[in-house]
């Protein structure tokens, strides 16, 4: 009996942000296998649906893929992770691999990702990307990354939690200062927040911040012109002459320099007593 496995995309923090296709597969499917199952007994009863539900995480999936493989002989089980699309950035690859040869379907039913939301704000040329996951807890090991990255010239997408986030940007400042990067948190939830600016400026305002995290960093061929003083003065001079105001002449600034907001800022005043 060939039975499926389906990979199904939910909501990264509004509930609203689900298909009705992902919505008919969860009323569908016998039985749920979840990362979280209190994630997902929360949408589950928004959408009244009331079905089995098997916990399936980086701590237990070990001991867990036996009896999902016996489920799947004759029943189609639905595969969910915390937020967004099952299998990145979380065990679902475990699973898949598990019952690659057996005689199960293994189905993807697309929904929100906070990856793809992230990039199609950010701004950056997005051809190609890096993507990193959750950022190495290693100093060195982050390090490692940013140099072996860096050749490639594409943007560098990093999940991080509000806990480790000041941290992340200390070491950013250390070892990736010259870039400029996208910051979205909370992302579909009331509190969203979308930051963009120099990684010195986002590590002096992300202080406590709530929520789960998305960093951007810009490509390196993108990043900060060198500018000579006179150069910048006659950008904000010509700036000026169009019409622009101080805080928005600062702003562009900020994005072809590597001065910071504040750095920027002091730089339109002073051109005031040239």
């Amino acid at each position: 009996m060939t039975t499926n496995l389906y990979l199904i995309g939910t909501p990264i923090g509004n509930l609203s942000d689900i298909t009705q296709r992902a919505i008919d597969t969860l009323k569908n499917v016998h039985t749920i296998v979840a990362e979280d199952t209190r994630v997902t007994k929360k949408l589950l009863s928004h959408y009244n649906i009331s079905k089995p539900i098997i916990s399936f995480n980086s701590k237990n999936y070990k001991s867990k893929i036996l009896t999902i493989q016996k489920l799947l002989e004759d029943q189609n089980v639905g595969l969910t992770t915390d937020a967004g699309t099952p299998g990145i950035s979380d065990p679902g690859y475990e699973l898949i691999n598990s019952v690659e040869n057996l005689d199960v379907n293994i189905i993807p039913i697309p929904g929100a990702s906070a990856l793809t939301s992230a990039i199609s704000v950010s701004g950056f040329p997005i051809n190609q990307f890096y993507f990193a996951g959750f950022v190495p807890r290693r100093e060195s090991e982050l390090k490692n990354l940013l140099e072996s990255t860096s050749k490639l010239n594409v943007p560098i997408i990093m999940f991080e939690s509000p806990n480790r986030i000041k941290k992340l940007l200390t070491l950013l400042v250390k070892y990736a200062n010259q870039k400029n990067v996208l910051i979205m948190r909370e992302m579909t939830k009331v509190y969203e927040e979308r930051f963009y600016g120099s990684i010195k400026d986002a590590s002096m305002h992300f202080q406590n911040p709530k929520g789960e995290i998305t960093l951007i960093l810009e490509p390196s061929g993108s990043s900060f012109k060198s500018l000579t003083e006179n150069e910048i003065f006659e950008l904000i001079s010509k700036l000026k002459s169009d019409g622009i105001d101080t805080k928005s002449i600062a702003q562009e600034l900020t994005k072809v320099t590597n001065l910071s907001k504040s750095e920027s800022y002091k730089k339109v005043i002073d051109s005031k007593d040239i």
